[in-house]
C-alpha cells in the first residue's frame, strides 16, 4: 500500500511508518522496466540509502510478495 503522507509516499504494513521516507519518484525509478516484485524491492534496497529498508522484506512479504 502507497500513501501521501507529509510530502513523502510511504509503503506500509498494517500499522504507519515502518517503510518511509523515499519520494514518489524514487518508488517509480526503481519500479521503472521491472517484472517482479522481488526485483523492484531490491532495486528499493540498493538504489537509495534508507534507514527504513530494513523493513522492506517484511512489508512485500505482508502483501504476498515472496
Amino acid at each position: 500500500m502507497i500513501f501521501f503522507a507529509k510530502g513523502k509516499y510511504d509503503m506500509v504494513k498494517s500499522y504507519y511508518g515502518q517503510v518511509q521516507g523515499y519520494t514518489i519518484r524514487q518508488i517509480e525509478d526503481a519500479l521503472a522496466s521491472q517484472t517482479t516484485w522481488n526485483v523492484w524491492k531490491n532495486n528499493l534496497k540498493n538504489m537509495y540509502n534508507n534507514e527504513t529498508e530494513k523493513h522492506l522484506d517484511a512489508a512485500f512479504n505482508f502483501w504476498g510478495v515472496k
